[in-house]
């Protein structure tokens, strides 16, 4: 299941961090205001912990609002206001257990852009294949299309799909006592794949192994689904136990460390806030890539 939310919190990223291509920064800023109010929010409801990873959704909001908006001078990005509202409509309409789906099918067109195979670039929005392949601690990489439905595969395919037995396949989340655990089929948010159907996720006391907890739960060290630990403060001892750290924190070497403001030093892009990357500092603008 993890596998399944990681991919939607991507499609997210992706498409508010550079939703913004070269229309009107008047007309597209009201669009990306909107957009990140929409996705934050909707993010609240249906994901515990929402607020250690991305802040409280006001928070959320503006610094992704702000991505967004900085997004706008990035060549070869196709997305108009007017899809940015389609997709926050997807947000607001879709329930929590449908949003991967509802994304990968109603809001992927926003993810691919004009520039070919072997051009530069920073996102895969400005893409035609929908993928900017990126080396580790680069800021600009290469367009580049991933194998389609359909095609061979070795790990990794388009946005939305999923290497499945060396097929490219539909990534597909099923309800209560339907088929899961053939790799691309997954189940819906509130359940939980037992290997071969979907069943209802554990309560607090039940036995657990590995994600099957309710989602303000997890499965501890005694192997029973219990409360998740209140997040630690930034000097406060972090990562054992399932402990994360306040938003305005990041863990390293087990003690939570104070965020590092735009603007300010950083050495790494974990270290800086919400919508941000390291550039010698931590800045909230995309890097240029031509």
């Amino acid at each position: 299941m993890r596998a399944f939310t990681t991919l939607a919190m991507a499609l997210v990223a992706a498409t508010i961090a550079a939703s913004c291509g070269d229309d009107d920064p008047g007309e597209f800023g009201s669009a990306c205001e909107h957009y990140a109010s929409v996705v934050c929010n909707k993010f609240a409801d249906c994901y515990a912990g929402f607020g250690n990873l991305l802040g409280e959704p006001g928070t959320c909001a503006d610094r992704f609002s702000q991505s967004c908006e900085a997004g706008m001078a990035l060549d070869g990005v196709l997305a108009t206001p007017e899809d940015l509202d389609a997709c926050a409509t997807v947000f607001e309409e879709t329930s929590c257990d449908q949003l991967t789906n509802a994304l990968v099918v109603q809001c992927l067109p926003l993810l691919k852009g004009e520039r070919p195979d072997g051009a530069v670039c920073a996102t895969g929005m400005q893409c035609q294949g929908g993928e900017c392949d990126i080396a580790p601690d680069a800021n600009c990489g290469v367009c580049d299309t991933h194998p389609g439905e359909g095609e061979a595969c070795q790990d990794r395919c388009q946005l939305g799909l999923m290497c499945d037995n060396m097929i490219c396949k539909q990534i597909t989340l099923n309800g209560l006592g339907e088929s899961c655990g053939t790799g691309s089929v997954g189940c819906a948010l509130q359940y939980v794949c037992n290997g071969t159907v979907c069943v209802e996720r554990k309560g607090q006391g039940e036995p657990c192994m590995g994600y099957e907890c309710q989602l303000d739960l997890q499965c501890d060290e005694s192997l029973t689904c219990q409360p998740q630990p209140p997040p630690a403060a930034v000097g406060e001892a972090c990562g054992q136990d399932g402990v994360q750290c306040v938003y305005e924190g990041y863990c390293e070497e087990g003690v939570c460390q104070p965020r590092v403001p735009d603007g300010e030093a950083c050495t790494d892009s974990h270290e800086c806030y919400l919508a941000a990357r390291c550039d010698g500092v931590c800045t909230i603008e995309p890097p240029v890539c031509n």
